[in-house]
């Protein structure tokens, strides 16, 4: 049942937004501090104009590609949730599930915390006393290797109140959120126009600081530097799914999510498009990589100091506006999680007065709060990139399943150009995967690890919610339960798990930013396991439909599955074949 519908004995979600909260909200979550920042990193990578362009004009297609996508699926299903609904329809309640762990707890929290704290520090501009550099107390500490800082001052005091405020707008109602997000949209909208076209009439600027416009040689140093550039432009462009989550709560959502989506990004296109060229016709290239507050600079040589402090108030209410956007569309995931049972009911409660799913804002506003006061925020928003566009690439196939699946269902819009733009979309984004794999191999293991801890409390909590449905998702089951019952089978022996030992010692010390012994030989003997497991899984997925026939409820009938075991031994024999080839003949 959707759980907006109306009933008479528990409250539910208003449909109270329309195609212009829709659009406030779409762009408002996606325009946060980065657009006003990023550009200068990107030019410190890139060097010249072209590469530059080439990265913003690529990265917005390609989410254009994927906007396109969802807005087909969110006319399909116009449900609260989005991405959670979508995935649960096409590949199984547990990656609806696993979507919301990552969303809610790492990305929205994260990034919650990370542009609270940029509001903040931008106020420091005007209120000096507020800057990072004030904090009362601050320390460095490492954790997995990686150095971080604990600091508290008036700059998490702040954040921390930013949230709060933020936390009671959404608690008060979707209404009052969308509202919100009209009115500091809109005002980060006329901030970027403005510098745009005071740069287009500016005497000030010049054609030559294009230059160079393309480098000598294309190397594979710079297709590093491209795929390294490409992260940065694809997270100032992230957010973008966001709208689908509240689908619940809008009015005529088949007309008005799509259109939010498609108007909103396109829009998001050619303002990032504009800003890099005007900022690039003020400051040369070469400069822009020393200018971090690239946009504050810009409007200080167009208007001067006031300039600059417009520019300044107009990123604080763009970076206002984005926190809002994080705990008006956040909270709607884990919802639908817990009124379909696949997170604690609680967080599929509603308020009776205001009809906000309360418990799940005031949640993601305590978390984020707290990870003001960590430091880690930038570090925990990095880990969920590998597993954000992951799933990103596993909605966009969920367009291709559901048109088998639900090939009767209603569709007032469907996806331009299929399905050669959604398999484009899932291409890019899957190489985006796997170079952050390659390239950033540490914190996209430590990705995976944060949504592979999240399983056991998805077992428990299903088992809870729903108890003749515990053993139904049997996918996950299979690589959650078959590791530990491969590793001691007698048919395995210690042989296997020697050789897999050798083989994930070569891997190991590039994720483990020390050298005890001990310390890898867990770590190894941790990645066996899960190593394991997904050969088994992909091999015992092939028997989903005969597991859900049979109707298995225990794990000793699991075991008994004569089947899907066989299958699963006969691709565990063909891993460790490739693996013998591959790590010991080559």
């Amino acid at each position: 049942m959707n759980p907006t519908e109306s009933n008479n004995q528990h409250p539910q979600l208003l449909r109270a937004l329309g195609l212009r909260e829709g659009i406030a909200i779409h762009m408002g979550v996606i325009i946060g501090s980065g657009i006003f920042l990023t550009p200068a990193k990107i030019a410190g990578e890139l060097h010249a104009m072209g590469p530059i362009m080439l990265v913003w004009i690529v990265a917005g297609f390609l989410t254009l590609f994927g906007a396109l996508s969802l807005a087909e699926l969110s006319a399909v299903l116009p449900q609260a949730g989005g991405p959670y609904v979508y995935l649960r329809n096409s590949f199984g309640r547990v990656w609806g599930f696993l979507f919301s762990w990552n969303d809610f707890f790492i990305n929205k929290a994260g990034s919650a915390a990370a542009i609270a704290i940029a509001f903040v520090t931008y106020m420091g501009y005007f209120v000096p006393a507020v800057s990072p550099e004030n904090a009362f107390f601050k320390t460095e500490y490492h954790f997995l290797g990686t150095p971080m800082e604990f600091s508290f001052g008036w700059t998490q005091i702040v954040a921390m109140l930013v949230i709060l405020i933020v936390t009671y707008i959404n608690v008060r109602g979707v209404k009052l959120g969308g509202a919100v997000m009209t009115v500091f949209t809109s005002a980060k909208v006329l901030a970027l126009l403005g510098i745009i076209i005071a740069a287009i009439f500016s005497a000030k600027g010049s054609s030559a600081n294009f230059l160079p416009w393309w480098p000598e040689s294309w190397s594979s140093a710079m297709t590093a530097a491209f795929g390294v550039a490409m992260i940065s432009a694809l997270w100032t462009y992230d957010g973008w799914i966001d709208v689908t989550l509240a689908a619940g709560e809008f009015k005529n959502p088949q007309r008005n999510v799509p259109l939010s989506l498609i108007i909103g990004t396109l829009s998001v296109i050619a303002l990032y498009i504009a800003a890099n060229l005007a900022y690039a016709y003020i400051i040369p290239i070469s400069q822009m990589p020393g200018s971090p507050r690239v946009a504050a600079d810009v409007a200080q040589v167009l208007f001067g100091p006031v300039g600059a402090g417009l520019i300044v108030f107009g990123i604080m209410c763009s970076t206002f506006g984005a926190t809002n956007g994080m705990l008006l569309a956040g909270p709607r995931s884990i919802y639908a999680g817990g009124a379909d049972g696949t997170f604690p009911k609680a967080f599929g409660r509603v308020h009776p007065e205001y009809h906000s799913p309360y418990v799940a804002i005031i949640t993601l506003g305590v978390w984020g709060a707290i990870l003001t006061l960590s430091g880690t925020y930038d570090q925990i928003t990095s880990y969920v990139v590998f597993g954000s566009w992951a799933f990103y690439a596993m909605t966009a196939v969920s367009v291709i399943i559901l048109r088998k699946k639900m090939p009767n269902a209603e569709r007032p819009y469907k996806a331009w150009g299929y399905p050669y733009a959604t398999l484009l979309f899932v291409a890019i984004a899957g190489w985006f995967v796997w170079n952050t794999l390659v390239e950033d191999t540490r914190n996209a293991i430590i990705g995976i690890v944060l949504l592979l801890v999240s399983l056991p409390l998805y077992f428990y909590w299903t088992k809870k919610n729903d108890e003749g449905e515990y053993f139904k998702g049997f996918n996950v089951g299979a690589f959650f339960l078959t590791p530990f019952w491969l590793l001691f089978h007698k048919r395995i022996g210690w042989g296997i798990i020697l050789l897999f030992y050798s083989v994930i010692g070569r891997i190991v010390p590039r994720i483990v930013p020390f050298d005890f012994a001990l310390a890898r030989s867990i770590l190894s003997l941790v990645m066996l396991a899960v190593s394991i497991g997904i050969a088994s899984y992909f091999g015992i997925m092939g028997n989903d439909i005969a597991w859900k026939e049979r109707g298995y409820n225990s794990i000793e009938q699991l075991r008994k599955g004569e089947r899907g075991w066989n299958v699963a031994g006969i691709m565990l024999g063909v891993m460790i074949s490739l693996l013998i080839i591959v790590f010991i003949v080559f």
